[in-house]
């Protein structure tokens, strides 16, 4: 079995596992972004992370990486909803008809970090860590991941507010290791033809 095998496998096993345990998460964060850090550099692809409820918790972790300058290009993060509209280019009519808490909001804030950062994938967080900020529609724990590259645009929606007991920052690194989860799958399926 090829090394570029044995790697892939293993990143499938990762890219399949459950969101851990508060008290698992330092251990399968860091085997999170050890894949894909591998993953990355072996398929050559940029990244960069547009985070507004996380506030750069995905960011953090994957620059901890040594030698992650071969892919993380651009991370930002815009919390504020008038730092979206100016910064990301999303219209306020955009916002005030889909909410900045929704897969819309997600895929045109990928989109608008990919702008700013020319890079292969851009992967963004939007959602309501809590402990307060959450309604019917988008209860605390609610949380949506955009992925865009050249000619993608795909948006995941994640509902945790039924776990008991998880403070804001419990939230927030659920948050951040299941859209790194979602950037590992992305980039699992990504066709070479796609690098650009």
């Amino acid at each position: 079995m090829t090394e570029i095998k044995m790697l892939e496998d293993r990143a499938r096993q990762i890219a399949k596992a459950e969101l851990p345990k508060p008290s698992e998460m330092n251990q399968s964060r860091k085997e999170l972004v050890d894949c894909l850090h591998n993953v990355l550099v072996a398929k050559k692809v940029s990244v960069s992370l547009c985070e507004s409820c996380t506030g750069g918790q995905a960011s953090t972790w994957l620059v901890k990486h040594p030698h992650c300058s071969s892919y993380v290009k651009y991370n930002e993060v815009v919390y504020d909803i008038n730092e979206k509209i100016e910064h990301l280019d999303i219209p306020r009519d955009f916002l005030d008809e889909f909410g900045q808490y929704s897969s819309q909001c997600a895929i045109a804030m990928a989109k608008g970090n990919r702008r700013n950062s020319g890079c292969t994938i851009s992967v963004s967080i939007t959602g309501v860590a809590g402990p307060t900020g959450g309604n019917e529609l988008n209860p605390v724990g609610s949380f949506y991941v955009g992925v865009v590259t050249k000619e993608h645009a795909q948006a995941f929606t994640f509902d945790l507010s039924e776990m008991n007991g998880y403070d804001r920052e419990e939230f927030i690194e659920a948050f951040a290791y299941l859209a790194l989860r979602e950037l590992l799958r992305f980039v699992l399926a990504l066709e070479p033809d796609c690098r650009s």
